[in-house]
């Protein structure tokens, strides 16, 4: 259609549809995360003093997703030496996605007073190193037993302060590697534990005093197996 329209009719068309597609780009690059790293070392229980970025967060839209990292590395350090992130008092009610790609080596997450309203799986498959998580001081009130089915390694968990009332089945089932597992100061629970057998009784009160919610046990129902081969069996089509 366009040899039908003046050449000088065809370049201001042209001129406005290159300004939309800068416009838009630009709003995209700036509805999402830049970190502002203070790094350096830091010591953790269990796994010791990790490089750390203490990070500062600058959010512009509802992306959750980082597309940048600023800060000054120590001498001869880069990002592939990070292997502990911390956010502290930062506005962030998801944990950010896509920091892997700027951090691939990452074992240990600290979130403190963040208003952080759930976490998921999804949230943390990204790590499958995770030795290391810190959730202190957030909003989150459920937890889904599927949480860490990604973090073999977990050996250290702490979820104390928080508004936790109701816990997935099979939390810990994916994480055989804990050795410290802290729940102080919840709703429905206010108890830790640093052997195997105080890890064991501590799984348990977790199933008594912070039920799953019908939300979950529904979940867990239509994803068993069983129930799953009983639907192909009456609809004839397994």
């Amino acid at each position: 259609m366009l040899e039908y329209i003046s050449p000088k009719f065809q370049f201001e068309i042209l001129a406005m549809i290159l300004v939309v597609v800068i416009l838009f780009t630009l709003h995209c690059a700036n509805a999402a995360i830049t970190l502002d790293c203070a790094f350096g070392m830091r010591g953790f229980e269990i796994v010791g003093s990790q490089y750390n970025c203490l990070a500062r967060v600058t959010q512009n839209g509802p992306s959750r997703s980082v597309v940048a990292v600023i800060g000054n590395h120590q001498a001869g350090r880069s990002h592939r030496d990070v292997l502990a992130l911390t956010f502290i008092t930062q506005q962030i009610d998801r944990i950010p996605q896509n920091m892997i790609s700027f951090f691939p080596n990452v074992e240990t997450i600290r979130i403190d007073n963040c208003p952080i309203q759930s976490f998921t799986r999804d949230d943390l498959r990204p790590f499958p190193r995770l030795r290391y998580f810190v959730l202190h001081r957030s909003q989150v009130r459920t937890i889904n037993g599927d949480v860490f089915m990604h973090s073999p390694q977990l050996q250290f968990l702490w979820l104390g302060n928080n508004q936790i009332t109701n816990v997935g089945p099979g939390l810990l089932q994916h994480s055989p590697r804990i050795t410290r597992l802290y729940f102080p100061t919840n709703p429905c629970i206010s108890s830790s534990a640093t052997t195997a057998a105080a890890i064991a009784n501590l799984g348990r009160d977790l199933a008594f005093r912070c039920p799953p919610t019908v939300e979950m046990t529904e979940e867990i129902i239509l994803q068993g197996s069983n129930f799953q081969a009983a639907v192909c069996t009456a609809m004839r089509r397994c």
